[in-house]
């Protein structure tokens, strides 16, 4: 506890004085108007609410931070950091009054974030360092009668106006006895591990549920706190959040329960900040008070890290450094903003100037414009640096940034303009000697020819890129590179392999090329042509490389050139017309250990001279060179009595404008290009709306009047099958409008469905053919093979458990239930899922933390044999929750409307209906009647095994309970029993008593009991029974999960021949007191003999529960 030294009492009701002070009640109305709205329109997206949160926590120094939903009311975070004084206490309380406006190791400035939590609760309770105090709407001021008015009341009944006063600033002095039970519990448990706790009752528990749950899928967004080094969530599941730093490499490690989720490699800059920057700033007036007068600014980049995989020569196969997404890359202020435009390379840390609500940065900010105006040096500085670490090397090219868009935006601009200066001054390029160049420096080898030292003189290779150059100054003296295809993108010059094929002809590279480098260059394109190297790298086929040296000395391609043959003549000497295989080379191919360089040539096509070799391979090939006008054959085609071919013949009803029109591309379209008239669709406003900007439509405008337009163009009216498919393609190749099309999709499917039955046989053969390769939209928004879809045939809409499971084909409400959807399906070969295809999967064994925790809570109404019921069940007002909460018990979603047929309808409606659709209704041996007996105030108890028949004779338990005339459900207490009924002519009354008589097996062997763990499965069971009219209840089998090895038990609850279960005493709940209530807690809280028990859900779990409740309730 504080010490009074240390209180922050006084000065919370200092600021309460102040805060409540008005000399007019409308200055206080407007005042809390102000800040209603402030709260209210200051975080619409949840989880900024909760970044603030951290941000203040992380402010405090905290390095630990807890986030819990206690029981579905308050939102709990708590931290270890500094707790409230007294400025921090006036921080809170008032606006742009924060602690943090001067102070450059905070995050915060606005004095703002705080208020977020209004928008959120009407009371917010602040633990720290051992006192209390709250924020609390509910909380009454003491009227001011200086107002006017005696009491509030009089005060707006006069004026006609709802009085209400500033709460938010409000602090409110709060005694121990004042925080609920639940809350102080909560923070006794942790009162040595937290120093400040935020309480907040929540508005809406659903959507922070949401949002803590969203924040756990993007663990990385909490690199940047300067802080907070773990966050737990205790929510279901619990999980902790870490983060631990590497300092070999600069690595962040982001941990989910201890397990690795990301890596990061953070660069932390200090820059300077220049002096006219500085001028600036200080005349600045929406500059922040932190920022006017200092000297330097930080700035954080982090890259995401994989561990790197290598391949067995060591290369790197993935993993290493990774470029961010498009969609992943967001602006950080320590923790994230909501501002994705500028698509960088690397997350990006810095103070940048944004709205309260972090949606938006200030453009117009001179701050924002000199950090964007950094931020391109500084990227290739740290390229430059991660280059020369051998760890990380040329996987630093992948953080080259590209230029923003779009350029009418100043800070893109601002960004754009330093990425040209430092992309042409930055000497970020490592060569292969470890020299750092600039772009214009280096040549990227695409051909890998400058690494082939062998038979490759480096200089000559030098001096002929420096010939055919056009500026050649520039280049280093060791400019050659790997080809990077992120190099390649900025620019950085090529030697591609046409420029190699060009420079094996040339005389400064045959001057030093021997025949000795011959021979190793032939080993080389053997190896990486032939299956001995299947990472060849190279792109070209061998027929297009001239590598075999003549006997000119010269090489040749493999088409060009001839094995000698002195059969016929051919020796290959120098002045042979033909051109053959260097005879040194040749005599080396002949030796034995080159025979299969020599079969691998031969098989590639160099062979031995002859006339038909000859024939096949120089004159075939170049027989167009060897036809000329002198020696062509002339022959006459045509008819002597009609005009040649070369001017045509006119034909009586030829039109050249039709014709034209359809073989020539010239009329103009609305994507600027010039298409044939019969691909182009009419101009139809219908059909533009289908097709949008993806199909071809004529943009010049036609009169409508005197000429008949139409059977000039020929355009096309409607969409056939092709169309169709055409359209989806190009629909789903444009990635960046999907959000856009996903109701042109659903249109497409509708046209589809319509005009399907009347498709030609063509068409349909056409349509079989496309669907192959046919990808249609999931409910996810993925693209997937038709083939490979799914459609859940049941219900009016997806099914979202399937969803998550298989990929389903999204469909509207309108196309589902089209008249021909199953032809559709049928021929998109697309899976139809119904309700009768599914089975319940069997989730092994584990720990049942819930149901130890739900056993703890009930435990007193078993030993005090208590249980309460809710009557009449059927009324209105109870069926207002119990379809929902039975579907919330049975974890059956959108079946509600099902459930509550089904227990409203007669057997002859269900029947009906099951009929109607297909469903199988089960055999007598599947069905417990349940009839009433005549007027007896006993309920009999037979015995629940699987053999046991009624007994009339068995003794009787009573019910005895006070008679209401009031017409809303009552609740009232039952033994426990099985299925139990009223007559249908029978009154809902509570002296009625009710027997259970079972004509057939009285427990089937299929009919288990779902029980693990939850009492108010087994309630539900007993309120649905007690009152219900006599029907016939099926049951729908349930088939037992196989395991892998046996065990005996009980398929329901049963009692042996001696045993009898005790009376168990019933207790009204609606006559239940506060005091009753607090007195079943106490019981609860005294209830410890489960805490050490090692309770497991599944068949082991059943087995548990089942023993417990006989030696509980016998």
């Amino acid at each position: 506890m504080t010490t009074k030294e240390t209180s922050l009492k006084q000065c919370i009701e200092e600021l309460s004085a102040k805060n409540t002070d008005y000399k007019f009640p409308e200055q206080a109305i407007n005042q809390a108007e102000s800040l209603k709205s402030l709260s209210s329109d200051l975080y619409t997206d949840n989880i900024r609410f909760i970044y603030e949160l951290i941000q203040n926590a992380d402010d405090s120094q905290a390095r630990y931070i807890t986030l819990k939903i206690l029981e579905d009311k308050y939102f709990i975070i708590a931290h270890d950091g500094k707790a409230f004084d007294e400025k921090d206490l006036q921080g809170i309380c008032g606006v742009n009054h924060g602690t943090k406006k001067k102070d450059l190791d905070k995050t915060g400035y606005k004095g703002l974030g705080f208020k977020a939590v209004f928008g959120k609760s009407d009371k917010v309770m602040i633990y720290s360092n051992g006192e209390y105090f709250r924020f609390d709407s509910s909380y009454q001021i003491k009227w001011n009668k200086q107002w006017g008015t005696d009491d509030q009341q009089t005060w707006e009944k006069e004026n006609d106006r709802e009085f209400i006063y500033p709460w938010q600033i409000n602090p409110v002095w709060t005694n121990d006895n004042d925080i609920p039970s639940l809350v102080k519990e909560f923070f006794s448990q942790k009162k040595n591990q937290i120093r400040v706790v935020y309480a907040i009752l929540l508005n809406n528990v659903e959507e922070i549920n949401s949002a803590l749950n969203q924040l756990k899928q993007q663990p990385h967004m909490f690199l940047f706190l300067r802080n907070i080094c773990r966050m737990t969530f205790l929510t279901q599941p619990n999980d902790t959040i870490s983060i631990a730093r590497d300092f070999s490499h600069g690595l962040k490690k982001v941990h989910v329960n201890n397990k690795i989720d990301s890596q990061w490699i953070i660069k932390h800059f200090e820059l300077d900040i220049p002096d006219d920057i500085l001028e600036k700033l200080s005349e600045d007036t929406k500059a922040p008070e932190k920022l006017r007068f200092i000297k330097k600014a930080e700035m954080f980049f982090a890259a995401k890290y994989k561990v790197p995989v290598h391949n067995e020569n060591g290369e790197l196969i993935s993993g290493g450094i990774e470029k961010l997404h498009e969609q992943d890359s967001v602006l950080f202020s320590y923790l994230p903003t909501k501002i994705f435009e500028y698509k960088f390379p690397v997350l990006i840390n810095a103070n940048f100037l944004t709205n309260v609500n972090r949606e938006q940065i200030h453009t117009d900010s001179i701050w924002n414009q000199w950090l964007f105006d950094k931020i391109s040096g500084e990227i290739f500085q740290w390229i430059k640096e991660l280059v020369k670490d051998n760890k990380f090397r040329f996987q630093a090219y992948r953080l080259i940034p590209s230029k923003l868009n779009p350029e009418n935006n100043i800070l893109t601009k601002r960004f754009n303009d330093s990425y040209s200066r430092s992309i042409k001054d930055c000497n970020f390029i490592r060569n292969r000697k470890n020299q750092l160049l600039r772009v214009n420096e280096v040549i990227m080898d695409s051909a890998s020819m400058s690494k082939q030292l062998s038979f490759i003189n480096i200089e000559s290779m030098h001096q002929y890129i420096i010939n055919h150059a056009k500026n050649p100054s520039h280049y280093a003296d060791e400019p050659f590179i790997d080809y990077d295809s992120n190099l390649n993108q900025i620019g950085v010059e090529k030697f591609t392999w046409d420029q190699c094929i060009d420079m094996f002809r040339s005389d400064i590279f045959l001057k030093t090329h021997s025949i000795e480098e011959n021979k190793r260059m032939i080993e080389y394109f053997y190896k990486k042509y032939s299956k001995i190297d299947t990472d060849d790298g190279i792109d070209i086929g061998i027929q297009q490389i001239p590598f075999l040296m003549d006997q000119n000395n010269r090489l040749q391609r493999i088409k060009d050139i001839y094995f000698p043959a002195d059969t016929i003549g051919d020796n290959g000497t120098i002045d042979s017309e033909y051109l053959f295989v260097n005879k040194t080379v040749f005599a080396w191919l002949n030796e034995k250990t080159q025979k299969e360089i020599k079969k691998w040539l031969k098989d590639m096509g160099v062979d031995e001279r002859t006339d038909l070799t000859y024939l096949r391979k120089t004159i075939i090939p170049n027989v167009a060179s060897y036809i000329t006008l002198e020696n062509a054959i002339k022959v006459y085609w045509g008819h002597s009595d009609e005009r040649g071919a070369i001017e045509g013949t006119l034909l009586d009803d030829a039109d050249y404008i039709s014709w034209f029109v359809k073989h020539i591309k010239c009329t103009p379209t609305t994507v600027n290009t010039c298409e044939l008239s019969n691909n182009i669709f009419i101009d139809n406003k219908e059909l533009k709306e289908l097709c949008g900007k993806y199909m071809y439509f004529p943009s010049i405008l036609l009169p409508r009047e005197k000429t008949n337009w139409h059977d000039i163009f020929n355009f096309k009216t409607k969409l056939s099958s092709n169309d169709y498919f055409d359209l989806l393609q190009k629909i789903r190749d444009d990635e960046t409008n999907l959000k856009d099309n996903l109701d042109r999709i659903q249109m497409i499917y509708f046209h589809i469905l319509k005009e399907m039955y009347y498709w030609s046989s063509d068409e349909r053969e056409v349509a079989k053919a496309r669907v192959k390769s046919l990808y249609l939209l999931t409910e996810n928004n993925q693209w997937e093979l038709a083939r490979n879809l799914y459609l859940y045939m049941e219900g009016n809409g997806a099914n979202n458990s399937l969803n998550d499971a298989i990929p389903c084909l999204k469909l509207d409400y309108k196309n589902r239930h089209h008249l021909h959807l199953t032809t559709f399906l049928e021929l998109c070969n697309i899976k139809q899922i119904r309700m009768n295809d599914l089975k319940l999967a069997d989730k092994k064994s584990s720990p049942a933390e819930y149901f130890r925790r739900k056993l703890i809570e009930i435990s007193p109404f078993f030993r005090n044999k208590q249980l309460y019921v809710t009557r009449p069940w059927d009324s209105e007002t109870t069926f207002i929750n119990l379809p929902y909460k039975l579907c919330q018990l049975l974890n059956i979603d959108r079946f509600e409307d099902k459930l509550r047929f089904l227990l409203k309808a007669t057997i002859e409606e269900i029947n009906k209906h099951f009929t109607n659709n297909s469903i199988d209704i089960p055999t007598n041996k599947d069905i417990v009647i349940l009839e009433p007996l005549s007027s007896s105030n006993v309920l009999k108890q037979p015995k629940l095994c699987e053999t046991s028949t009624p007994d009339s004779n068995k003794s009787t338990s009573s019910i005895k309970n006070k008679e209401t005339n009031t017409n809303k459900p009552e609740t009232t207490p039952m033994t426990t029993e099985t299925w139990i009924d009223n007559s249908k002519n029978q009154k809902n009354n509570n002296n009625t008593s009710i027997i259970a008589r079972q004509p057939y097996q009285a427990c089937p062997q299929h009919c288990q009991l779902p029980f693990y763990g939850n009492y108010v499965l087994i309630k539900t069971y007993i309120e649905l029974i007690l009152d219900k009219n006599s029907v016939q209840v099926p049951i729908q089998p349930i088939i037992s999960p196989i395991y892998q090895f046996e065990r005996t038990l009980p398929s329901v609850f049963s009692v042996s021949e001696g045993e009898q279960l005790d009376n168990i005493e019933l207790i009204d709940m609606s006559s239940l007191t506060p005091s009753n209530l607090v007195l079943l807690k106490n019981f609860s809280d005294e209830t410890g003999e489960f805490e050490g028990l090692d309770l497991h859900t599944g068949r082991i779990g059943e087995q548990m529960v089942y023993t417990y409740l006989l030696s509980e309730i016998s």
